[in-house]
């Protein structure tokens, strides 16, 4: 079982994973350091038609609607 809220400094951060194309994946990393979140791995996963990228990010709790929004 993964554990989903990570208390840092007195902060929630929720924990995020996600695999995206590599066109989309600057643009996410851009909305993560938009609400203040950490990046804590990032990898390129190569296919043969395709690059993807994975992404694990946390992201606080109390900024959770303005990630969803932009």
């Amino acid at each position: 079982m993964k554990k989903l809220i990570y208390p840092i400094n007195g902060i929630n951060y929720i924990l995020f994973e996600i695999e995206l194309p590599l066109k989309f994946a600057k643009n996410f990393e851009t909305r993560i350091k938009v609400v203040d979140g950490i990046i804590q791995q990032t990898k390129y996963i190569e296919k043969f038609w395709n690059r993807n990228v994975s992404i694990k990010c946390l992201i606080p709790e109390i900024n959770m609607a303005k990630f969803k929004d932009l």
